[in-house]
């Protein structure tokens, strides 16, 4: 990995730090299951990612997650609002394992449901470069200027006879 590479597991990665960090004393889960959360956890969801822009090799990547907080039972109304103020400042800008430091998209806006969770989803966009390469049987990238055999990377190889 570069330095400052990004990826949406990077993203992921970097929330889930900034909830460590910022509330210790929870656990912070990124699977979709609810096994194993308690009163007090987080778990960062993976809800959806696109491709937004493309220029040459120039993309404009996003990622779309769903950061669901688990009321503390006791007092779920003031655990709601404590946490609810506290998030817009700790997911507004985070800064991923790599060092990479990613903005939020969207308003971020937390929301009660009445299952006693807060969910709050989180849009982070970049930028990156990103190309089709030719790769040989080992891995290795194969160099070729030729554009059209660029392209067919998903080509099944002919056989000896020319079939595929």
């Amino acid at each position: 990995m570069t330095e400052r590479e990004l990826t949406f597991t990077q993203v992921r990665d970097g929330i889930v730090s900034a909830l460590k960090r910022a509330f210790p004393e929870a656990n912070v889960f990124s699977e979709r299951t609810l096994q194993g959360v308690n009163n007090v956890d987080f778990n960062v969801a993976y809800v959806v990612a696109d491709e937004r822009e493309q220029l040459g090799d120039r993309r404009v990547y996003a990622v779309t997650f769903d950061v669901i907080y688990y009321c503390n039972s006791d007092s779920v109304t003031d655990d709601s609002m404590r946490v609810s103020q506290d998030l817009p400042l700790i997911l507004g800008t985070i800064k991923t394992p790599s060092g990479a430091v990613v903005h939020v998209q969207n308003n971020v806006a937390p929301t009660p449901h009445d299952d006693d969770t807060l969910h709050t989803v989180v849009r982070y966009a970049y930028h990156v470069t990103a190309k089709r390469v030719m790769v040989d049987d080992e891995g290795r990238e194969v160099t070729d200027t030729d554009l059209m055999r660029r392209l067919q990377l998903h080509i099944p190889k002919e056989d000896a006879n020319g079939k595929i």
